[in-house]
């Protein structure tokens, strides 16, 4: 048997508290059958008809944010990273399209010249927030009340 402490745990508070914050904003969720990149799919029944969007989730104990090149083909594709997890009371949640993602990289500092994102399938990944990229990052944090709209933004 592993560990409690073993990193599946954190992955499944992230989930369970996104779950948790969809279901009160009115959205629905639901597990791939397998992971191919996507961790959950958020789906409701608009006015304009069915939106539903795939999720691939980063969930952290403390404060990570990162971008990952072998998301850019995963259309409609939102990469929502999930902070302090095991503290409930200051869960933040960020939901953003890898375009977005991207830009958010380019704007907030020089880490897309870095040679782990300049390779082919390459990555950026901090623990380091920095105020710039956490004041980037305010108009992709989630609230129960924002999943609709930010599912039917592509």
């Amino acid at each position: 048997m592993k560990n409690p402490n073993h990193s599946n745990k954190i992955e499944l508070l992230g989930r369970n508290h996104l779950i948790a914050q969809l279901i009160k904003g009115g959205v629905h969720a639901a597990l791939p059958m397998w992971d191919q990149g996507v961790d959950l799919i958020a789906y409701y029944e608009g006015e304009r008809g069915f939106v539903a969007r795939p999720l691939q989730l980063k969930v952290s104990k403390a404060t990570r944010w990162g971008v990952y090149k072998k998301y850019a083909e995963t259309k409609d594709l939102l990469i929502v990273h999930i902070w302090h997890v095991e503290q409930s009371s200051d869960v933040e949640i960020y939901a953003m399209s890898y375009a977005e993602a991207e830009d958010l990289l380019n704007k907030s500092s020089t880490y897309a010249t870095c040679t782990t994102w300049t390779k082919d399938m390459g990555h950026y990944d901090t623990a380091n927030i920095t105020p710039e990229l956490r004041h980037n990052l305010q108009e992709f944090r989630m609230s129960e009340g924002k999943w609709q709209k930010r599912l039917e933004c592509s």
